[in-house]
């Protein structure tokens, strides 16, 4: 366990952190969700003992998890936020051919995932932000500079 590294993508709803994360899976590196669960605590030690170094989280989705992942695994989370123009965040998701939120719904949704589901802390004490303002292309070069950063590619 001493090498591995699992980077945990955190993000509001339509900054792009499923785009990050399907990039990243793209490329091989196994994902897990529900990232404070106890399957997931499980899963993450199965990789790593099969001989797994490199893992993409879905999440911490809150506060409560972001601290149980870093004391689970200490010094092995990098957590990335991925980060967006509120407006830009909205036309998003109001454009999604699943799970489709109107304006009302989204702001609904932001005051959810602060409030009641904590959201905030993990994007707050992210050790790298992605600003997921441009294009896919530009998503994914800096997407590749923060794995160039942390060694995450490398052995």
């Amino acid at each position: 366990m001493e090498d591995a590294k699992i980077l945990a993508v955190v993000g509001m709803s339509g900054s792009g952190k499923s785009a990050v994360v399907e990039y990243l899976t793209g490329k091989g590196i196994p994902k897990v969700e529900d990232s404070a669960s106890e399957g997931a605590i499980d899963e993450i030690r199965r990789l790593i003992d099969a001989g797994q170094r490199r893992i993409v989280l879905d999440g911490p989705r809150s506060w409560t998890e972001y601290k149980l992942l870093k004391k689970e695994f200490p010094g092995k989370v990098k957590v990335v936020a991925t980060v967006s123009p509120r407006k830009l965040r909205h036309e998003r998701v109001a454009k999604r051919l699943e799970r489709a939120l109107d304006a009302k719904e989204m702001n609904e949704l932001d005051y959810s995932e602060i409030e009641t589901k904590e959201k905030g802390g993990p994007i707050a004490n992210a050790d790298y932000y992605i600003d997921n303002s441009g294009t896919v292309g530009e998503l994914h070069e800096k997407v590749m500079g923060v794995l160039g950063e942390i060694g995450f590619l490398g052995t």
